[in-house]
């Protein structure tokens, strides 16, 4: 009789482990497709976030080339009223037969009937 119990014990024994060795290959096996599914999980969110990123970043430059264009342009335009605005009044001056008077005398030493002009030399 204890030969019987002691191949029965034997019996479970191997049994329990080699019931032991196949759930440390299934513990390894699950252990090794978590990692492999991290590792591709985190694969793609990295693949994601850099395909959000690269765009992102070359709007960002195109919008500060685009500020830029702007100002430079805001600038143009300011600088295009003043002298649009120095024009027009040079234009009103022109058409006021005073300022044409005034001018030629000035500059051409012309003079009115009876006028004398004299010219004078100034020191720096």
């Amino acid at each position: 009789m204890k030969k019987h119990k002691t191949s029965k014990f034997r019996e479970n024994h191997m049994y329990y482990q080699a019931q032991l060795e196949v759930d440390i290959q299934y513990q390894k096996r699950k252990k090794r497709i978590r990692k492999v599914r991290f590792v591709m999980t985190s694969l793609f969110g990295m693949f994601l976030f850099f395909s959000l990123l690269f765009p992102y970043l070359k709007q960002k430059q195109e919008l500060k080339l685009a500020e830029k264009t702007y100002e430079e342009t805001a600038q143009n335009l300011k600088k295009l009223e003043k002298e649009t605005a120095l024009k027009e009044e040079q234009i009103a001056n022109l058409n006021n037969d005073d300022y044409i008077a005034d001018l030629a005398r000035r500059d051409f030493f012309m003079s009115k009937d009876g006028e004398i002009i004299y010219s004078t030399i100034e020191e720096d």
